[in-house]
């Protein structure tokens, strides 16, 4: 994850594989106190955020069966999508 100013890397998600290089959406949810990303694999990764850290990793979700690359948390609603060639409503 880059500062999205200074373009410094900010953080390193470790716990998925991106080995091809894909554009893996990352969003944050409404309080900002999470990070949802997708994988490779057909999982949805969650990471709590404390202050600018990120901290560990607090659940993984296998729900697809193909690259999650869009993810989205909706700022009205408490739900959350996910996208490879299906959608997935949480």
């Amino acid at each position: 994850m880059f500062d999205s100013f200074d373009g410094k890397l900010k953080n390193k998600f470790m716990n998925h594989t991106n080995d091809k290089y894909l554009g893996l959406e990352i969003s944050f949810s409404p309080d900002s106190k999470y990070i949802v990303t997708g994988c490779e694999e057909g999982c949805l990764h969650v990471y709590s955020v404390q202050g600018n850290e990120l901290a560990n990793e607090v659940v993984s979700l296998n729900a697809h069966n193909q690259v999650v690359a869009n993810v989205l948390f909706n700022h009205v609603y408490a739900i959350m999508v996910s996208a490879c060639r299906n959608l997935i409503f949480w």
